[in-house]
Protein backbone atom coordinates (compact mmCIF):
# COMPACT_ATOMS: atom_id res chain seq x y z
CA UNK A 1 0.00 0.00 0.00
CA UNK A 2 1.45 3.21 -0.93
CA UNK A 3 1.71 6.19 1.08
CA UNK A 4 -0.36 8.54 -0.68
CA UNK A 5 -3.26 5.78 0.32
CA UNK A 6 -2.09 5.57 3.45
CA UNK A 7 -2.54 9.13 4.31
CA UNK A 8 -6.25 9.37 2.56
CA UNK A 9 -7.30 6.65 4.67
CA UNK A 10 -5.70 7.91 7.91
CA UNK A 11 -7.19 11.31 7.23
CA UNK A 12 -10.96 9.46 6.46
CA UNK A 13 -11.06 7.22 9.74
CA UNK A 14 -9.76 10.66 11.38
CA UNK A 15 -12.66 12.59 9.83
CA UNK A 16 -15.33 9.97 10.54
CA UNK A 17 -14.39 9.46 14.23
CA UNK A 18 -14.87 13.51 14.46
CA UNK A 19 -18.08 13.64 12.69
CA UNK A 20 -19.19 10.62 15.11
CA UNK A 21 -17.82 12.12 18.41
CA UNK A 22 -19.46 16.07 17.61
CA UNK A 23 -22.95 13.82 16.36
CA UNK A 24 -23.05 11.88 19.94
CA UNK A 25 -22.14 15.68 22.04
CA UNK A 26 -24.84 17.34 19.88
CA UNK A 27 -27.46 14.23 20.42
CA UNK A 28 -26.87 13.98 24.04
CA UNK A 29 -27.20 18.29 24.75
CA UNK A 30 -30.34 18.52 22.74
CA UNK A 31 -32.31 15.20 24.22
CA UNK A 32 -31.54 17.12 27.70
CA UNK A 33 -32.28 20.01 26.76
CA UNK A 34 -35.90 18.86 25.16
CA UNK A 35 -35.97 16.39 28.41
CA UNK A 36 -35.80 19.72 30.39
CA UNK A 37 -38.29 21.06 28.53
CA UNK A 38 -40.74 18.52 28.96
CA UNK A 39 -40.34 18.03 32.43
CA UNK A 40 -40.51 21.97 33.51
CA UNK A 41 -43.86 21.48 31.24
CA UNK A 42 -45.72 18.82 33.11
CA UNK A 43 -44.78 19.98 36.42
CA UNK A 44 -46.57 23.27 35.41
CA UNK A 45 -49.60 21.31 34.04
CA UNK A 46 -49.13 19.18 37.25
CA UNK A 47 -49.11 22.52 39.88
CA UNK A 48 -52.51 23.65 38.00
CA UNK A 49 -54.44 20.29 38.27
CA UNK A 50 -53.48 20.30 41.67
CA UNK A 51 -54.81 23.98 42.57
CA UNK A 52 -57.86 23.08 40.46
CA UNK A 53 -58.25 19.84 42.63
CA UNK A 54 -58.17 21.50 45.89
CA UNK A 55 -60.73 24.44 44.50
CA UNK A 56 -63.10 21.81 43.70
CA UNK A 57 -62.55 18.57 45.66
CA UNK A 58 -64.68 20.52 48.65
CA UNK A 59 -67.99 21.09 46.88
CA UNK A 60 -67.38 17.25 45.17
CA UNK A 61 -66.69 16.24 49.09
CA UNK A 62 -70.10 17.34 50.09
CA UNK A 63 -72.24 16.70 47.34
CA UNK A 64 -71.82 12.73 46.92
CA UNK A 65 -73.94 10.23 48.87
CA UNK A 66 -72.63 7.31 50.65
CA UNK A 67 -69.61 6.71 52.52
CA UNK A 68 -67.14 9.40 52.83
CA UNK A 69 -63.99 9.15 54.48
CA UNK A 70 -62.58 11.97 56.64
CA UNK A 71 -58.87 12.38 57.30
CA UNK A 72 -57.69 12.68 61.12
CA UNK A 73 -54.42 13.30 60.81
CA UNK A 74 -51.17 11.02 61.41
CA UNK A 75 -52.35 8.67 59.53
CA UNK A 76 -55.60 7.80 61.05
CA UNK A 77 -59.11 7.39 59.17
CA UNK A 78 -62.93 7.23 60.13
CA UNK A 79 -65.71 6.27 57.60
CA UNK A 80 -68.78 8.39 57.79
CA UNK A 81 -72.18 7.31 55.95
CA UNK A 82 -74.42 10.42 54.57
CA UNK A 83 -74.02 14.08 53.52
CA UNK A 84 -72.41 16.27 55.99
CA UNK A 85 -74.09 17.72 58.62
CA UNK A 86 -75.67 20.94 58.08
CA UNK A 87 -74.60 24.01 60.28
CA UNK A 88 -77.47 25.22 63.07
CA UNK A 89 -78.92 28.43 61.58
CA UNK A 90 -79.39 26.41 58.35
CA UNK A 91 -81.04 22.92 60.31
CA UNK A 92 -83.23 25.18 61.94
CA UNK A 93 -84.89 26.55 58.85
CA UNK A 94 -85.12 23.22 57.34
CA UNK A 95 -86.76 21.86 60.28
CA UNK A 96 -89.10 25.12 60.54
CA UNK A 97 -90.13 24.42 56.35
CA UNK A 98 -90.83 20.63 57.07
CA UNK A 99 -93.04 22.15 60.48
CA UNK A 100 -95.13 24.31 57.31
CA UNK A 101 -95.43 21.47 55.07
CA UNK A 102 -96.94 19.09 56.93
CA UNK A 103 -99.55 21.70 58.72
Amino acid sequence: MSLRRRLALLSALAVAFAVLLASGLVYALVRDRLRGDIDNDLRHQADVVTQRAGVVAPLIAGSAPGPVTVGQGAGSFSARTGPPPLPPGVKAKVKAKGKEGTE
